[in-house]
């Protein structure tokens, strides 16, 4: 079942684009402006961390930082796929759902965004942004993956700029929003991503990927 979910993984983020600009596009083409939230309170949950992280020395745009984490992703699922041998009375059902329930999530992304600011209160209104842009989070269904390549060194603000993303997405999008830290120190390679990243989710059982192939993975990259 893996090489199956491996090759959707690319056919489902074609025509991803960052959220850069004020405006939140998915690979369903949809889109929505909100510079006009730009101004919104941000919640106390997010301005309330002292964040402080060094400028990031990786100049790329957001389109070659998500590249980058596309070039991981397939590996990363493969190893994930073929694992280690089953524990003794685990079932072959039980490690398949792992994989999806790791999968899942890649297969429904619909935007990204890059946090740039590298102190309070900017890396909150950053955040902020970016979530109030992604709508599908409340209710249609989705990821948004928020990169932010300065804390690649820093895994404990990093670890912290989490926590608060959760309580936020919890207390101010939807309750179900599944919040998930990737980091380049990580020791378990599923979250071992080369840019850290902030993946928030919304399943929802109406959510659907079409077929691909290893052609849509080459045309990511």
């Amino acid at each position: 079942m893996g090489l199956p979910v491996l090759l959707l993984v690319a056919h489902s983020t074609v025509g991803l684009v960052p959220t850069a600009g004020h405006s939140t596009r998915g690979v369903h083409g949809g889109h929505l402006r909100h510079s006009m939230l730009s101004s919104a309170k941000v919640p106390r949950s997010l301005l309330n961390g002292e964040w402080a992280l060094p400028p990031a020395l990786d100049e790329r745009d957001g389109q070659a930082l998500m590249e980058r984490v596309l070039s991981w992703l397939p590996g990363m699922l493969v190893a994930l796929d073929l694992g280690e041998d089953p524990d003794e009375g685990e079932e072959a059902e039980e490690r398949d759902s792992e994989f999806v329930d790791t999968a899942r999530p890649w297969l429904h992304t619909k935007a990204f965004g890059v946090i740039k600011a590298p102190s309070q209160p900017e890396i909150a209104g950053e955040l902020w942004e970016e979530m109030l842009g992604a709508q599908f989070l409340k209710e249609e269904g989705g990821s948004l993956l928020l990169l932010v390549p300065a804390a690649a060194n820093d895994i404990e603000t990093f670890s912290g700029i989490v926590a608060a993303v959760r309580t936020t997405a919890r207390d101010h999008i939807n309750e179900d929003v599944v919040v998930t830290g990737l980091h380049p120190e990580s020791v378990t390679g599923n979250v071992k991503c080369p840019v850290p990243t902030i993946m928030l989710f919304l399943d929802n059982e109406e959510l659907f990927v079409d077929g691909g192939s290893m052609r849509d993975i080459s045309s990511l990259l």
